[in-house]
């Protein structure tokens, strides 16, 4: 009976163990799982800021390459009405070829 005795304590004290243990794993468990949380909500955070940030870099970037268009449309119309006085400049007529006219008009006036 002794052995029997002995046998169910230290059955019972193996399944208190194993409930302690079972207990302590769900803790850090528990733990881990808030931290990865905390972890998770702090990077979600930084990247909604930095969407923020980028939105708003994005907005006047694009105001800026608006303004400059309209300023670069501006003076490209302001050059070629200048030179049309002197040469047969329209709209459609590149850059490259305005710069060869004006080199024939220089070459044509040195004669």
């Amino acid at each position: 009976m002794n052995t029997i005795d002995e046998l169910n304590k230290e059955l019972n004290a193996m399944k208190e163990a194993y409930d302690r243990l079972d207990q302590q794993q769900t803790i850090e468990k528990v733990s881990t799982e808030s931290l990865t949380d905390d972890v998770n909500k702090k990077e979600n955070e930084e990247l909604r800021e930095s969407v923020v940030r980028l939105t708003e870099q994005c907005a006047r970037l694009n105001e800026a390459n608006c303004a400059w268009k309209e300023y670069q449309e501006t003076q490209s119309e302001n050059l070629r009405s200048k030179l049309s006085e002197h040469l047969p400049i329209d709209k459609t007529i590149s850059f490259d070829d305005i710069a060869q006219q004006i080199i024939d008009q220089i070459m044509k006036e040195r004669e």
